[in-house]
């Protein structure tokens, strides 16, 4: 009895300890549960040799998948909590099944944050990955993402609402994804400059709300190639300058100016490729017969 309960508290060490080590592996490097089991028991245990091994073998997926039409995906956007700079970021990958992922949508929405604090000269998708995401290099999040997801995914262009001086960001997010309050399939960024500093709480909200607003209308009317201010907003009598002069009063009579907008729509521009996922599917069961 006591060498077996020995053996029982031992085993129990060496598992608490296996599952420590595959979450500190997945915190640091974002694959997926089997990928870091696996990794851990190629590296016998040791975390750098398993995130290397892990980089490697994502490299790997990722170039074999590289090939494939991202033309699916999702539209992240990310504000700053003090409002006064966002960024609408367009990731893709293969399948609008997979725009859903957790995976894909977890690791989107931190990369779309991170580009929040990022200058200039890092705000291209070459550039990006080469900062740092969870003390990890983002590149290596990217590729074990792929491998997590079993798509090719692609970061398409950012774009940076950042108002000169005193300003507020809203956003509008059209056909937002399930389980994400961060990603659609389009969405605005509109940004506000007013006297922000002589507003109540109460009025800034309304201001935020303001812009919201104008957000939608450009989201809605993103075709209307018109000035903004001389657009029928939201497809009223009003123009929208003149329902800006109006909302004005409503934030202590500070003026109302729209510094900036940015809309993107999932897509835009690429060319739409009919994969047969069936015939894909045969081929690399055929392919594993012949390996086997």
């Amino acid at each position: 009895i006591f060498f077996r309960s020995i053996f029982v508290l031992f085993f129990r060490n060496c598992t608490m300890a296996t599952k420590q080590l595959i979450t500190a592996l997945r915190n640091s490097t974002g694959a997926g549960l089997m990928h870091c089991k696996k990794a851990l028991e190629h590296s016998n245990g040791d975390l750098k040799k398993a995130a290397e091994w892990l980089g490697e073998q994502g490299q790997l997926m990722a170039a074999k998948k590289a090939s494939r039409a991202t033309v699916h995906g999702a539209i992240c956007v990310a504000i700053k909590p003090c409002k006064t700079s966002g960024i609408l970021m367009e990731a893709n990958v293969e399948t609008d099944f997979c725009a859903k992922n957790e995976t894909f949508l977890e690791f989107t929405g931190k990369l779309a944050h991170l580009a929040l604090d990022l200058p200039k000269s890092q705000l291209t998708p070459e550039a990006i990955m080469n900062a740092r995401m969870d003390r990890a290099p983002v590149n290596l999040r990217y590729v074990n993402t792929i491998a997590a997801i079993g798509e090719n995914m692609s970061i398409r262009r950012f774009a940076r609402v950042q108002p000169k001086g005193v300003g507020m960001v809203s956003a509008y997010i059209h056909n937002l994804i399930q389980g994400s309050t961060s990603h659609g399939l389009l969405a605005t960024l509109v940004g506000l400059q007013a006297d922000l500093d002589s507003m109540s709480d109460e009025q800034k909200q309304t201001l935020d709300n303001v812009g919201k607003r104008i957000a939608m209308h450009v989201t809605a009317d993103r075709d209307n190639e018109s000035p903004l201010l001389d657009q029928p907003f939201l497809q009223g009598e009003q123009t929208v300058g003149e329902w800006l002069e109006l909302q004005s009063k409503a934030v202590g009579g500070s003026p109302i100016k729209v510094a900036q907008v940015e809309s993107f729509k999932v897509g835009d521009g690429l060319e739409s490729t009919e994969t047969d996922f069936a015939a894909e599917v045969a081929r690399q069961m055929e392919k594993a017969k012949k390996t086997a």
